[in-house]
């Protein structure tokens, strides 16, 4: 009985270790994939800066999914393509609950996330 109680007790604290691992793990990366997004959407205009986020979001979890980036990056030379995703991004934002696709909504999570983080980063450098 004492070393059953000994075992569990050894296998809830390596289970609460590794979540804890995990948690700063994912933290440290979400960080860092925010400061790259903050860098690169310096470059883009006010007007069209939220929907660019999304449209980047949406295009990183699509990618974690199939595995392919170059094909997703060609689509980025058609201007026509891109102004039609920027326009599908900002009606998403502005209605949420009309966005029936994984892929967005997992994006507007990431998105909601990364609006949050910028608001502490310009509060925090002040």
């Amino acid at each position: 009985m004492d070393t059953k109680m000994m075992i569990i007790s050894v296998l809830i604290a390596l289970g609460g270790s590794a979540a804890i691992v995990l948690y700063y793990y994912r933290k440290r990366s979400a960080v860092k994939l925010y400061e790259e997004v903050f860098q690169q959407v310096q470059m883009v205009p006010k007007q069209k800066r939220t929907g660019f986020l999304l449209m980047m979001f949406r295009d990183s979890v699509s990618a974690q999914k199939n595995k392919n980036k170059t094909q997703s990056m060609a689509k980025y030379s058609n201007p026509k393509y891109v102004e039609a995703q920027l326009l599908m991004m900002q009606k998403a934002l502005k209605d949420r609950k009309a966005v029936k696709d994984k892929t967005t909504k997992k994006a507007l999570i990431i998105f909601d996330s990364y609006m949050n983080w910028e608001k502490k980063k310009l509060s925090s450098s002040k």
